[in-house]
């Protein structure tokens, strides 16, 4: 998306140029993409040896910037690792050496086509992802926080996935509250739901001899957050809130397609019989999380109280109720 040209000078901080190429020399720098918690745009630069480059620039002008952009950068740089193909090199970054309550981060620049990739090439490269990363700890987090938006995920490690998913869900609701205030009805079904439901969905996947083992997930993966590169005609994915954790099958903003075309190439975790309602548990998560951002998506959170009480109709006894099979 082209918009308004910028003259370099008034844009291009000291700190951003030293993230460039040494050298390097600004010509032109645009308004690009559609970005909603940072202003995004186009860097075009020509090298020493008159080589032209261009790059993707994020600039966030907010209390918790530097926070933001660190946790992008290197979500970026983690995924990277692993499927190099599907993500922009993450070039630098920092805060602004001029107005250091702004931050910046910078990638090398992808020529996209607006378009969601198929179902089977969406799931090669998730597939991909999920089984070749590791921990470096064994454990479930991240090693910098990462957001949803403007809200902050607590990626401090977590021995069990039980235990993250747990912690992040009751945040999650906070986060609702706090934005849209109090809500006596969600907050008395999240009770009983996070002492019973969550229990008895997660804890079976790491009990009875079942392990499962943390990987990167980008956990905030939407049809926004994917397109296909122009040159190569690969699978890019962006704007990550990157974790080690267990992959969700997250269906928000996709078709059940993308879900069967995944579990294609990497089964679901024992027990299989469980595996809607996982879903379903993670799918409310990323609900609450879209209508405290999202004055739209508002409506979203009478479905999600009547999941809750779904799910608590199935499930009343917690993991008390789990039987092997």
């Amino acid at each position: 998306m082209v918009g308004t040209m910028y003259s370099p000078k008034t844009l291009v901080d000291p700190a951003i140029l030293k993230a460039l190429p040494k050298g390097s020399v600004v010509v032109n720098v645009i308004n690009h993409g559609k970005t909603n918690w940072a202003k995004g745009f186009k860097v075009e630069v020509e090298t020493p040896n008159g080589q032209e480059k261009a790059y993707f620039l994020k600039i966030m002008d907010r209390e918790s910037a530097l926070e933001m952009a660190t946790g992008e950068f290197e979500s970026l740089v983690a995924m990277r690792q692993y499927i190099p193909n599907n993500v922009a090199k993450a070039v630098g970054v920092g805060p602004l050496e001029d107005d250091c309550t702004k931050s910046y981060f910078i990638v090398e620049f992808k020529n996209m086509r607006p378009e969601k990739p198929s179902p089977q090439t969406l799931a090669a490269v998730l597939s991909k992802m999920h089984q070749t990363s590791e921990s470096p700890t064994g454990a479930f987090g991240f090693p910098v926080p990462t957001y949803k938006g403007y809200f902050r995920v607590n990626n401090n490690w977590c021995e069990k996935w039980e235990d993250w998913f747990s912690r992040e869900f009751r945040q999650t609701v906070q986060n609702y509250c706090s934005r849209r205030g109090p809500d006596p009805e969600l907050a008395e079904l999240f009770e009983e739901f996070s002492a019973k439901v969550i229990p008895r969905l997660l804890r079976p996947l790491e009990t009875g001899g079942r392990h499962i083992k943390p990987t990167l997930c980008h956990s905030d993966l939407w049809h926004g957050n994917a397109a296909l590169d122009l040159e190569t005609q690969e699978c890019i994915i962006f704007d990550p809130c990157l974790d080690l954790s267990y992959f969700r099958g997250e269906r928000s903003g996709w078709s059940y397609e993308y879900i069967e075309e995944y579990v294609k190439l990497v089964q679901p975790s024992e027990p299989r019989e469980d595996f809607d309602d996982r879903n379903a548990l993670y799918v409310m998560r990323n609900h609450i999380v879209s209508a405290s951002l999202w004055d739209h998506w508002l409506y979203i959170m009478d479905n999600v109280k009547d999941e809750m009480r779904r799910l608590l109709a199935k499930h009343p006894d917690g993991f008390a109720g789990f039987k092997e099979t």
